[in-house]
């Protein structure tokens, strides 16, 4: 079958003059005698953004500063050195007293939809909140023992899952106060009501005074202000797991 679609592709390209290329942002050029069709392959950027965070965009070591990548500013920051975490060729670490928050560009109101890679490590019934907002506007992931759950500020939306966990994951949740839903990776895991907090900070690691720590890695991050569509959906996980081949 190999030999067959190999030897078309050379009499397509040798007939009719098909050619294709990928440039450097991500197009492709596909040219047939005199026409040429241009496309661009989806990303991220392609989203309503909020924030955009990969791991793979920051140097090894201890990480002060988080850029993020939508063009809206909302960079982390961690100015206190025993409280920043480390970034290695796996993600960026966040180790029990580890924690990075920013004030957004603007407050958002609610729908807001969350896509995390991240693996947690605690290994005890304690709450671990991988990101929350301020101390009034909450949007918060959190692991414990046997539970992910979101809430904003409350009551909790959660599914099982026992922790540490062996494998990352995508953690999606579209905060929609009573008709918020999680998922993990593609999967639908629950939906129900979170309350429907504003939301104007962002804090990564745990709680805003870096209580409820996080232990764990986190690969990216991406926030897109509003409901995400079902095509927005597949999009992002696609992305996420041709990057980090999750499942």
């Amino acid at each position: 079958m190999k030999k067959i679609i190999l030897i078309f592709s050379i009499l397509a390209i040798s007939i009719f003059g098909f050619s294709q290329k990928v440039v450097n942002n991500g197009s492709k050029i596909v040219t047939n005698g005199s026409k040429v069709i241009t496309y661009t392959q989806w990303s991220p950027s392609d989203l309503n953004l909020i924030a955009w965070y990969e791991f793979d965009n920051l140097t090894d070591g201890v990480i002060s500063t988080w850029v993020g990548l939508s063009g809206n500013g909302n960079t982390l920051i961690q100015s206190t050195a025993i409280n920043q975490p480390t970034k290695d060729a796996i993600g960026v670490n966040f180790l029990g007293n580890d924690f990075m928050r920013c004030v957004l560009d603007k407050n958002y109101t609610q729908p807001v939809t969350f896509f995390v890679v991240y693996k947690s490590l605690i290994t005890t019934g304690t709450t671990s909140e991988i990101f929350d907002g301020s101390s009034t506007k909450r949007l918060t992931l959190a692991t414990s023992s046997g539970l992910v759950s979101a809430y904003s500020p409350t009551p909790l939306l959660s599914y099982s899952k026992s922790v540490p966990f062996t494998e990352f994951i995508i953690t999606t949740v579209k905060f929609d106060g009573s008709n918020t839903a999680i998922y993990e990776n593609e999967t639908l895991k629950n939906t129900g009501n979170t309350g429907g907090s504003d939301f104007d900070e962002l804090t990564v690691g745990g709680y805003v005074t870096g209580t409820s720590p996080f232990i764990g890695i986190i690969k990216a991050i991406i926030i897109v202000d509003g409901e995400a569509t079902t095509d927005n959906l597949n999009n992002t996980w696609t992305y996420l797991n041709n990057k980090y081949t999750i499942y």
